[in-house]
């Protein structure tokens, strides 16, 4: 599959993209609506759309399947040190 095809066209289907959808929130820790990868078909319009979410203040972004960071106290904290943690593949 190429960074330009169409993720229907080379098989994909409403299953296999609920599928993805969890996989990209848990590797990524942050929410991304559903619809988006409907809307988003392309592994490089998918990219694109999930970087513009990594690069958004931290305040407004979730941790996938949790509420907003800062819904508890340090929950900012928290979440940029799990972000942190994520991105540089400390599981510790």
């Amino acid at each position: 599959m190429s960074r330009s095809q169409n993720f229907f066209d080379a098989g994909g289907n409403s299953l296999s993209i609920v599928v993805l959808h969890e996989k990209i929130e848990k590797l990524f820790c942050l929410h991304l609506p559903l619809m988006q990868l409907f809307q988003t078909t392309t592994i490089e319009t998918q990219a694109h759309a999930i970087e513009a979410l990594l690069n958004t203040d931290p305040d407004k972004q979730t941790l996938a399947g949790q509420g907003p960071p800062t819904s508890k106290p340090g929950g900012r904290q928290r979440f940029i040190a799990a972000r942190t943690r994520h991105r540089t593949g400390d599981t510790t």
